[in-house]
C-alpha cells in the first residue's frame, strides 16, 4: 500500500481504498491512504484516527438497513445489531 501512496502522491494524487474492517481501514491509513470507502465496521479508535489523518470517508449506508433487515438471520451478532 505504501507504494502505492507514494505513487500516487508523484502523480499529485491521492489513493483511496475499500475497506469495512477497522483493522483493515488502520492499516490503510498508516500506509497513507487518504479515502476509505465503505467502513461499516468501524469503530470510534479507528475513527478519531481517520479524524486525525485528515482522510475522506465514504460510508455505504444501505448496508447499515440490510444488516438491520437480514442481518440476525444471516448470522451478523446481535450485538452489532439495532433489533
Amino acid at each position: 500500500m505504501r507504494a502505492i501512496v507514494e505513487e500516487a502522491e508523484a502523480a499529485q494524487t491521492y489513493v483511496m481504498a475499500h475497506a469495512y474492517t477497522s483493522r483493515a481501514i488502520k492499516r490503510a491509513l498508516k500506509a497513507g491512504i487518504r479515502s476509505i470507502e465503505h467502513g461499516n465496521l468501524i469503530d470510534r479508535e479507528t475513527l478519531d484516527l481517520l479524524v486525525a489523518k485528515q482522510a475522506f470517508f465514504v460510508p455505504t449506508l444501505v448496508t447499515y438497513g440490510m444488516l438491520i433487515q437480514e442481518g440476525l438471520e444471516s448470522g451478523f451478532p446481535r450485538s452489532n445489531s439495532s433489533r
